[in-house]
């Protein structure tokens, strides 16, 4: 597969897909240390941190991150309103409970809380992340995690949610098992949102699996769960990424059923999809340098400008300069 590891002093891999389902994993995997050590530590800490002597301090959010964990919660509303007329009740009302897996700070519960007045419960390793998520954003509840194959509520949820989550467990039938059994209720839902094959880059060292439509739907119906809708989209736009693209997301919401699904794995050719795969990072790859370009001709106009106007006429007149700049800009000069 194409495209190496991002951070190569974390871990370096090769990407691989199984002929079995479909989904492409890293191997070798990256260790638990490892990625303990990363998440407690580098993973956590913003280009803001400031060090203090012996001491460093960080912000309570993590910006702009937290802002577009906020907006992904767009994505998912928009997929409710599509599909209740369909699904009875599946809007979820006061009386009903969303547990997001991988809250850390716990602005997509918020955005849930305001839209539809839901109990929310925020779970995920981060202490400070689910202490900001209570006690500032007004989230129901916050649970530190401990195992995520293991640990469970008083209360079992109509809604579990993993926002970019469920690419990053080594495990992810055994936590769906686990899902089913202990967190979710009967006939509920789960809602996830994760890097789509079709647009990733597959350059993160932390995703154990990256998933297509077809190796998604896959586990899930393995593990009795119906899917209900899922699209690629590339939401939110953070407006400065390079590798953005309209199939860099892959959100499916999805209910789980109590008569097994019988499935038999996706059939398809490993060559065809290594085929379409090469085909669409060309594409992504042509895209991103169409953007470069755009973003390296501004920077050398801005250039132009500080050097003709600010540098050389502004030194000689400023009301040449003013007019000048007025001229070009096709606007009328306002001097006298």
């Amino acid at each position: 597969m194409p495209t190496s590891s991002s951070n190569q002093n974390l871990h370096t891999y090769d990407n691989f897909i199984c002929i079995g389902c479909s989904v492409v994993f890293q191997f070798p995997e990256i260790s638990d240390d490892v990625l303990v050590d990363y998440y407690n530590n580098e993973y956590r800490i913003s280009a803001h941190a400031l060090n203090l002597k012996n001491k460093k301090i960080d912000l309570p959010i993590s910006i702009p991150w937290s802002g577009f964990s906020f907006q992904r919660f767009q994505t998912f509303f928009n997929i409710i309103e599509e599909i209740k007329n369909e699904h009875a009740n599946i809007t979820p009302t006061q009386a009903d409970t969303i547990i997001d897996i991988g809250a850390y700070q716990g602005f997509f519960l918020f955005a849930a809380k305001q839209a539809w007045g839901c109990k929310t419960i925020g779970y995920d390793y981060s202490k400070k992340g689910m202490k900001f998520a209570e006690q500032a954003l007004g989230i129901t509840e916050s649970h530190v995690a401990h195992n995520i194959y293991q640990d469970t509520f008083k209360d079992k949820a109509k809604f579990v949610t993993l926002i970019h989550t469920f690419e990053h467990l080594r495990e992810p039938n055994k936590f769906l098992e686990h899902l089913t059994t202990e967190i979710l209720y009967k006939n509920g839902y789960l809602y996830l949102e994760v890097p789509n094959l079709n647009g990733s880059p597959l350059s993160d060292p932390t995703h154990f699996f990256t998933y297509s439509p077809h190796s998604l739907k896959f586990i899930l119906e393995k593990n009795d769960f119906k899917v209900l809708k899922m699209i690629e989209h590339g939401k939110p736009l953070t407006k400065n990424g390079i590798w953005e693209n309209s199939k860099m997301n892959l959100s499916v919401l999805a209910k789980h059923s109590q008569i097994p699904i019988l499935v038999n794995p996706p059939k398809f050719k490993a060559k065809i999809i290594l085929k379409d795969l090469y085909r669409q990072h060309r594409k992504i790859i042509r895209t991103s340098i169409l953007k470069q370009f755009v973003v390296t001709v501004k920077s050398i106009i801005q250039l132009l400008y500080l050097f003709v106007f600010i540098l050389i006429l502004e030194k000689f007149s400023y009301r040449m300069a003013k007019k000048l700049k007025n001229i070009l800009l096709n606007r009328k000069s306002t001097e006298k």
